[in-house]
């Protein structure tokens, strides 16, 4: 029996300095300051590399993960100049209201009109929010119903409603939770004594990828040997971009595509966003199960006399302990050449007497341990950043929604309504919490019960109750 360690780590909007580091690792770019101290820089050119569906030489780091780059930005670039003919939130929010007014005049000229003219005014009302309306092909309609009173003020308020179109089917301009990429590890722990071919896991990679992954290119797969090459690893760098769709919807086609292979998988037909916590949970154990299952099988076809178990309880915390100190040396952490070469270091030093040796060794360690800290500063200097941003962001997220629940609490407005709810379901993406609180908040601050049942009744709409 032997581990298998895989892991899926998403490339959202606001990690993509940290997906780039990761590519440098893997793909072996010089600007990358541990290749020294993890690698065996003479064995790099065993890797067995693949960028973009083709076989390259390992050697040619840097180019290839300029390339990488190159083509992971272009579609995230691409992407946001689709999304940039979107409206702001403000703007958004500005039109929205605008929108309210209009449909607040037409409802009058309902109330005043009678017979085929009510019916008109009716019929328009339904339109307003839900579908394109040329003001001139209405205008015509309202002509043709013969002599209407206040003629000129009622073609003012069909001639506004043009500049509403653009808010029907309009999205946020907003990618920070946009998964624009995914990587995936393939590793079994040196102390397994299981040693699988290079051309084998890239083979079994590719098998697990076209089942679960068969809408998004392969940015670039990787099986390294120059870490330890009794033990070889692999990387795969997907893209998150649907071929098909030409949307970034990766983790839901993950969750569609696992439940055409895994029988009776719990949310067929849901969206990622609509799972809680413990349903995200369990999806990651069902996706693990079958990552392992298809390993054996595969295995076993090659011929391979072991068989692929996951981690104990016991295991469990023992990896915990190990990893939970994000600052630890690379020297420290398990299950990589640099702590196997110190392992193996400690064997033999106890044997070697030459004190000039001893120095050199020390040398190498704490010019190691400097670049170790440079990192983690330059880390911490770019985290300290993204947290004030985020912070700026929030605040003023938070200002645009109160001024939305304020405004509701003043008309009444349905168009009001639905904004609000869809600022809480889109909320609840991120944060079920977070969501809720908007809910509550929405609620304290409307005067009569009619309203906050109304609001209550939207975020059902919007998003699954947990």
């Amino acid at each position: 029996m032997a581990r298998l360690y895989h892991s899926s780590i998403s490339g959202h909007g606001f990690a993509v300095a940290k997906a780039e580091r990761s590519d440098s690792h893997n793909l072996r770019a010089s600007c990358n300051l541990d290749l020294k101290d993890n690698t065996i820089p003479l064995l790099t050119k065993n890797n067995l590399l693949f960028v973009f569906g083709q076989q390259v030489s390992a050697s040619d780091g840097d180019a290839h993960f300029k390339a990488v780059t190159a083509r992971l930005k272009k579609e995230k670039s691409d992407y946001e100049k689709r999304l940039a003919s979107n409206y702001s939130n403000d703007e958004k929010a500005e039109l929205s209201h605008k929108r309210v007014e209009t449909k607040k005049g037409i409802n009058r000229f309902i109330k005043s009109s009678v017979g085929a003219e009510q019916v008109y005014w009716s019929s328009l009302y339904g339109k307003v929010g839900k579908s394109e309306i040329d003001p001139k092909n209405e205008i015509k309609t309202l002509q043709s119903l013969g002599k209407i009173k206040r003629f000129n003020d009622k073609v003012k308020r069909i001639n506004q409603l043009g500049y509403y179109n653009g808010l029907i089917g309009d999205r946020s301009r907003n990618t920070s939770y946009t998964i624009f990429s995914k990587e995936l590890l393939y590793k079994i722990p040196d102390d397994s004594k299981v040693n699988i071919s290079p051309e084998h896991w890239q083979a079994m990679a590719k098998k697990i990828d076209s089942l679960i992954y068969p809408n998004f290119k392969t940015m670039y797969s990787v099986v390294h040997v120059d870490e330890n090459p009794d033990n070889p690893h692999l990387h795969m760098r997907k893209s998150g971009l649907n071929i098909e769709t030409g949307e970034f919807d990766i983790q839901d086609q993950v969750m569609a595509n696992l439940a055409k292979q895994v029988k009776g998988y719990p949310f067929e037909g849901k969206k990622w966003a609509d799972l809680s916590i413990d349903e995200v949970k369990k999806h990651g154990e069902i996706y693990q199960s079958f990552v392992f299952g298809a390993m054996n099988q595969f295995l076993n076809k090659l011929g391979y006399d072991t068989e692929l178990v996951k981690k104990s309880a016991q295991e469990k915390a023992r990896d915990f302990d190990l990893f939970k100190d994000s600052k630890r040396p690379i020297s420290e952490r398990e299950h990589n050449r640099q702590r196997k070469l110190k392992n193996e270091n400690d064997l033999t030093e106890k044997s070697v007497s030459d004190l000039a040796i001893k120095k050199s060794i020390l040398s190498t360690q704490n010019s190691s341990l400097e670049r170790v800290n440079k990192r983690l500063n330059n880390e911490n200097s770019l985290l300290e950043k993204t947290v004030r941003f985020m912070k700026e962001e929030a605040k003023s997220y938070l200002n645009r929604f109160m001024k939305m629940v304020k405004a509701y609490n003043q008309n009444e407005s349905k168009e009001l309504l639905f904004t609000i709810g869809e600022t809480i379901g889109e909320t609840h993406k991120t944060s079920p919490k977070l969501s809720q609180a908007f809910e509550d908040t929405a609620v304290d601050h409307q005067d009569t019960n009619r309203k906050k049942d109304a609001i209550r009744q939207q975020s059902i709409k919007v998003r699954p109750r947990i």
